[in-house]
């Protein structure tokens, strides 16, 4: 037994006392459901792995994308193999989590990171304006936002990449 954790079983009800207080939430369920509950979880846990998978093919990834989760969703969002029009798709989903991870896809088509750019959540806003695969355009867009963190971040983006830009020139002795 691992010192303050141990199990009790006490009539035919199992809880799992962790020193201060005790779990019962799944353990007080009937084994079969436990069962179900787990293996719907060990089967979620497996499509995010897949979903997570840079060489996850595109057909595999359009399948997913048709699944409910939408932590899975946020999963087949950001993999850079999702197909443009599962992209698209999912940048007009319910979940504000959902369209966030779909500004965060590095192979993003700049269609879509317009559509993003007005979206009414400033949290897809705001992961679209700290990318750096964004054109200037569009982050001049999301420099004038009526909210601050996300003006302050789209500021702060086009800031670097100019940065990036100057670095390199006065590395080689130019301008």
């Amino acid at each position: 037994m691992v010192a303050g954790i141990h199990a009790v079983n006490h009539n035919g009800e199992s809880k799992l006392d962790i020193g201060q207080g005790s779990i019962q939430k799944s353990l007080m369920m009937p084994i079969w459901r436990r069962n179900s509950v787990l293996e719907a979880t060990d089967k979620l846990r497996n499509l995010m792995l897949i979903a997570s998978n840079p060489d996850t093919p595109e057909s595999t990834l359009d399948v997913l994308a048709e699944e409910e989760s939408p932590v899975l969703l946020e999963r087949v969002a950001e993999n850079v193999n999702t197909s443009p029009y599962t992209l698209s798709k999912l940048a007009f989903h319910d979940n504000p989590r959902v369209r966030a991870s779909v500004a965060e896809n590095a192979a993003l088509p700049e269609s879509i990171m317009w559509r993003l750019c007005g979206d009414v959540h400033p949290d897809v806003r705001l992961r679209l304006a700290e990318s750096y695969v964004v054109p200037r355009s569009i982050l001049q867009v999301l420099a004038d936002d009526d909210n601050p963190y996300v003006q302050n971040r789209a500021i702060k983006t086009i800031s670097r990449l100019q940065q990036r830009i100057i670095a390199p020139s006065l590395a080689f002795g130019c301008c």
